[in-house]
């Protein structure tokens, strides 16, 4: 079966090519043993506009989507940043598009001069 294919809406976009190994290696440095990730081959799926929330995405038959919000701390993972495993593709768009959503009513709040804004400046309990 063919899969429909992932729309990414703001606040969401897709890397940059050149910026992707980068994630990856930010997200290797922070994760510890017991972390989903970890020792997994991956690439990413999407990076929220406030960069340190990462949709990433293995490589496997039965891929694992997570939502992890990188600390970028310079320190080695003993503790695993906030991740949020979603079940699937299809759980995966409609994440991004209730993120957005919530997007669109942020900016018709605050006027469309402050999207570029996080809508938080925490990383939410996951």
């Amino acid at each position: 079966m063919k899969e429909k294919t992932l729309e990414i809406l703001d606040p969401w976009t897709m890397p940059y090519f050149e910026y992707e190994q980068e994630f990856i290696d930010e997200l290797h440095h922070e994760i510890a043993p017991d972390h989903p990730l970890y020792r997994k081959r991956l690439y990413v799926t999407a990076v929220r506009r406030d960069p340190t929330a990462v949709i990433f995405e293995t490589v496997a038959e039965k891929p694992i989507y997570a939502l992890v919000y990188l600390t970028r701390s310079g320190k080695k993972g003993k503790r695993n940043p906030k991740t949020r495993i979603i079940a699937s593709r299809e759980d995966l768009g409609a994440f991004i598009q209730k993120e957005h959503d919530d997007w669109i009513e942020e900016c018709k709040r605050n006027g469309c001069y402050d999207t570029l804004k996080p809508l938080s400046t925490e990383a939410p309990d996951v």
